[in-house]
This record gives structure tokens, C-alpha cells and sequence, in this order.
């Protein structure tokens, strides 16, 4: 780019970036290769003709395929996507929400460390089930935190000790 003062290289700059927008604002909605159908959050990729579901969903847009090209199927199965991710949204929220407070943790026999997995387990958060098993990876195996994440499958031996550190 060649500029003749600093005020010209400005407004070339300007006119190269407002180009793409200029020409966006003119692209008529026949040009686009998504067509609105005639349920909400449904739309149709013209070139294949599958649809998607294109919905917010707890403040995110979720855009996904339903891999059909048939209209009832598309329906019925936009509903089911919407439900499922309406459901994780709300699992979400509530492990945000969600203070584990422990004031003094005594764990004296075995039981009562089954009963400290099972709450960990039946929480009713999203990862409720991987923390549980966390928990029984790192006292089963007697390893620390920092220890664990270092272990890689490679580690696993199946017919000899299991897991060499």
C-alpha cells in the first residue's frame, strides 16, 4: 500500500475494511445458503438440504445438524436436541450454583468412605459420576493428586501390577 500522507493511508484502510461489510448488507437473503423453515430454531442448508436447529439455549447459541432431510424428522428430533441441551444447561447452572461446604471430614473405616463416594456420586451435577471416580482412583490406588495426573494409559499393565509410577 502506498500512502501520500497519513490521512490517505487512513481512509484507504477504512474503505478496504469496510468492503466486506458493504458488500454483506447487499447479499439479498436468497443468496444465503440457509433457508428459514416454518418452525422456530429450524433451518434448512440448501446445498444438502439437511437440517439444523439454531437455538439459544442458557445464553449460548447452540447449532447443530439433525442429519435428516425430511421435515417431520427434522421436527421431532429438533425437539429432542433442544429438551437434551435445555436438561445440561440447567445441570450446568446448578454445579455453578452448587457449594460444598465440609466443616470436618472423618473418614475412620471403609464404610464410611462408601458413603462419602456415594453422596460425591449422588449429587446431581453434571460431573458428579467422573469426580466419584477420581476419588476411588486416588484411594485405591494410595496416589496423590499431582501423582495421578500424570498417569497415562501406557502406565496400564493388565496381566502384571496394574499401574507402574
Amino acid at each position: 500500500m502506498t500512502c501520500i500522507s497519513i490521512k490517505t493511508c487512513i481512509l484507504t484502510d477504512l474503505k478496504s475494511d469496510t468492503a466486506a461489510v458493504k458488500k454483506r448488507q447487499h447479499q439479498t437473503k436468497s443468496d444465503s445458503p440457509w433457508e428459514k423453515s416454518k418452525t422456530d430454531n429450524l433451518y434448512r442448508y440448501k446445498p444438502s438440504g439437511v437440517y439444523f436447529v439454531r437455538a439459544r439455549v442458557g445464553g449460548k447459541l447452540i447449532r447443530k445438524s439433525l442429519e435428516t432431510k425430511v421435515y417431520s424428522v427434522a421436527v421431532l428430533s429438533m425437539a429432542e436436541q433442544l429438551k437434551e441441551h435445555r436438561k445440561l444447561a440447567e445441570l450446568h447452572t446448578k454445579a455453578e450454583e452448587a457449594k460444598v461446604t465440609i466443616p470436618h471430614l472423618e473418614i475412620s473405616n471403609r464404610s464410611d468412605f462408601l458413603k462419602f463416594v456415594d453422596a460425591i456420586e449422588n449429587a446431581g451435577v453434571c460431573s458428579c459420576y467422573q469426580a466419584a471416580d477420581l476419588v476411588r482412583f486416588l484411594a485405591f490406588g494410595g496416589f496423590r493428586k499431582k501423582e495421578a495426573a500424570h498417569i497415562v494409559w501406557g502406565d496400564i499393565r493388565w496381566r502384571k501390577p496394574p499401574v507402574l509410577l
